[in-house]
């Protein structure tokens, strides 16, 4: 529940049977046999501003608050960025390690640093953007630290402008029924078209939407697309 208990428990105050699994909600797990082991899951909590500018906002927040409710938190207070990514499941932790992203916008755009407790020794790391090494769904929390840190606090920095994305066709289209855009017709507009494409997970329980997109050379991508006009990319 707090960043202390994360601490104390890795450095040895508490013994841990191994191996050990961090989870965010377990809503991309399927437990097919009995783990032998430790499963550890985030429950701190707490949305706070810590910086704020005429143009925009450093929000941070414990990484077991509910991705969501967090997505919501910020579209209430006015603060637009992460409203594309409205109804992802999991918590909050999770973000930086997936790079979530979704309809033109991923979590990267918006992350300036995580907190994160050593799996090892309990000592409390900071690592800076570049430090978190992201690519498409991909960090270095999935890479060569991998199972090394629990994250404990996430920052965003978010605009207070009424800044939105758009570019995304469907989103786009279904934002322009809803009127001139505004943070909460993206928000509504995202659940709209996420709702549609998927059952809920808390009421059946589902695999989600699960791929990624082929990333190829721009040489490639520009042959493609002679033969497929109108083929959708993104660079």
């Amino acid at each position: 529940k707090t960043e202390k208990e994360a601490v104390s428990l890795f450095s040895g105050d508490f013994s841990l049977k191994k191996p050990l699994i961090i989870i965010g909600s377990g809503s991309n797990i399927l437990f097919i046999r009995d783990f032998d082991g430790t499963i550890i899951t985030s429950d701190i909590k707490g949305i706070r501003v810590s910086e704020k500018s005429e143009n925009s906002v450093v929000v941070s927040a414990g990484s077991g608050i509910v991705w969501d409710d967090l997505v919501a938190w910020c579209v209430n207070k006015g603060f637009t960025g992460i409203e594309n990514l409205s109804l992802i499941p999991g918590k909050t932790g999770a973000a930086p390690v997936q790079n979530i992203g979704a309809y033109g916008v991923e979590a990267k755009d918006f992350i300036i640093k995580v907190k994160a407790v050593s799996t090892f020794d309990g000592t409390v790391r900071y690592f800076t953007k570049n430090e978190c090494e992201f690519a498409y769904r991909d960090s270095v929390f999935k890479k060569y630290e991998k199972n090394k840190y629990l994250v404990t606090r996430v920052w965003f920095r978010l605009s207070t402008r009424g800044e939105f994305r758009l570019n995304y066709g469907a989103l786009s289209e279904e934002v322009l029924k809803l009127g001139q855009p505004t943070a909460e017709k993206v928000r509504a507009a995202v659940i709209k078209i996420r709702s549609e494409k998927l059952p809920d997970p808390s009421v059946l329980g589902n695999a989600g939407s699960f791929f990624k997109n082929p990333v190829i050379k721009e040489n490639l991508a520009d042959e493609l697309v002679l033969k497929f006009p109108g083929m959708v990319q993104y660079p």
